[in-house]
């Protein structure tokens, strides 16, 4: 089942999660968040698939490499839209959507989500 306004943020930080869960949430997104990768590829692999991706590459367990190459392992999700969050200097030659460095600027942020979830600003 597709969410053309949903968004899945993947990051280990609840403080980072809810901060952008809040944004996109006042923007008129639906948000699910995972701090584990695991977790969330379990998420998708029921079904789910989001508008977007939004991931952060330093986790433990499965970091954000591991989980864009299983995204890439399974036709369903291997056309899935990821951006990258991180405060590392470049995504180590992930093929991702987009790579924004932290801190993120919100607008930036919100600008890049709403290309792939069709979301035009609110007002």
């Amino acid at each position: 089942m597709t969410a053309a306004s949903e968004v899945l943020i993947v990051d280990d930080d609840a403080d980072i999660r809810e901060a952008l869960s809040g944004v996109l949430t006042l923007d008129g997104l639906d948000v699910v968040s995972f701090g584990d990768a695991r977790e969330a590829l379990g998420w998708l692999d029921q079904g789910h698939v989001p508008a977007v991706v939004l991931l952060d590459l330093m986790m433990p367990t499965m970091n954000g490499w591991e989980f864009v190459q299983e995204l890439t392992r399974r036709p369903a999700l291997s056309g899935l839209p990821v951006i990258v969050l991180t405060g590392a200097a470049e995504s180590g030659g992930l093929h991702v959507r987009s790579l924004l460095k932290k801190p993120v600027d919100l607008d930036v942020l919100l600008s890049e989500v709403r290309r792939w979830t069709g979301n035009g600003a609110p007002g």
